[in-house]
Order: C-alpha cells, then sequence, then structure tokens
C-alpha cells in the first residue's frame, strides 16, 4: 500500500530531477560527478516538493483511501522521503564506488 504512494509521488518526482541534472551537467561542460549530485539532491529537495504539490493539487481525493487504511499524509510523506533519501545515499555510494575502479589514482 505504501509503495503505490511512493510511485505516485515518484513518478511525479523523476522528470523534476532529471531536468536539473540534465540542466547542471550541460552548465558545467558535461561533468557527471555534478549531474549526479544534482539528481540526488534535486530528488530529495526541490524535486519531491514540487512533486507533493503536484500530488496534492491533482490527487487530493487519493488520500482519503490513505486514510481509511490507516495512513495519514504527514506518515506517506515521511516514508517517501526516508526511501527516496536511502535510494539517493545508494546512488551516491555507487558513483563514487564505479569512479574509484574507473579512475586512475
Amino acid at each position: 500500500m505504501l509503495f503505490h504512494y511512493y510511485r505516485m509521488i515518484t513518478a511525479l518526482n523523476l522528470p523534476f530531477s532529471l531536468a536539473g541534472a540534465v540542466l547542471a551537467w550541460i552548465a558545467t561542460d558535461y561533468d557527471v560527478y555534478i549531474c549526479f549530485l544534482t539528481f540526488g539532491m534535486g530528488w530529495l529537495t526541490f524535486g519531491f516538493l514540487l512533486a507533493l504539490i503536484f500530488f496534492k493539487l491533482r490527487y487530493n481525493h487519493v488520500y482519503y483511501f490513505y486514510y481509511n487504511k490507516g495512513y495519514s499524509p504527514r506518515w506517506l510523506v515521511i516514508w517517501s522521503y526516508v526511501i527516496n533519501f536511502c535510494a539517493a545515499v545508494l546512488l551516491f555510494c555507487g558513483y563514487k564506488l564505479i569512479n574509484s575502479y574507473v579512475t586512475p589514482a
């Protein structure tokens, strides 16, 4: 049940975060590290907030469904943010790990 809400928020969050990452990638002369960092930060901050705002505007009636299942809107937002934070940390650590093997010391 919670993953359904998370998927809906992520579907709204992903385009904003990718757009910010692509713009940062182009603005920094195609620096991949900045692209990943901007994507992760956008996913946790700006994109997530925009996704919450658009979800509230478009799908406000869906909160009644989750409320009847016992989930408050605050709990849904916190749970989604924790999942996003864990995914962003894994993305950042994965990039650092791959970059340490690919880039000569």
